[in-house]
């Protein structure tokens, strides 16, 4: 994936068209990872990808999980946070699990949005 090709919308803390590193704050494995960009209606991070927005967690994950030595996402799966934080985009926060039992459990899970 090309990070110079990741942007988020104006009006933000980050500048539009800067590079996918400098839209979060790289803390510890176990520490959240904040999201400085753009942020979605329910607190997740926000960055554009060829045009399209996706949600900054995994477009984070895509790029750094081979580095880390995390495992490649895998087909049919959902992204869900451990950490129940929604703008931590730190890829130990996060799990791959089936689609319906994410969408169960995050119905019942009152998410943390947290202060930027």
């Amino acid at each position: 994936m090309n990070a110079s090709a990741l942007v988020v919308r104006k009006g933000h803390r980050v500048p539009y068209g800067c590079p996918l590193a400098m839209k979060y704050e790289r803390r510890g494995d176990a520490e959240c990872w904040p999201w400085r960009g753009a942020l979605m209606t329910h607190g997740y991070g926000s960055v554009r990808v060829d045009g399209v927005a996706r949600c900054a967690h995994l477009v984070v994950y895509e790029s750094l999980y081979e580095e880390l030595g995390l495992p490649a996402p895998p087909p049919g799966m959902e992204f869900h946070h451990t950490c129940d934080t929604n703008p931590c985009v730190n890829p130990f926060h996060c799990q791959w699990v089936a689609p319906t039992p994410h969408r169960a459990e995050g119905g019942r899970k009152a998410h943390r949005k947290v202060a930027r």
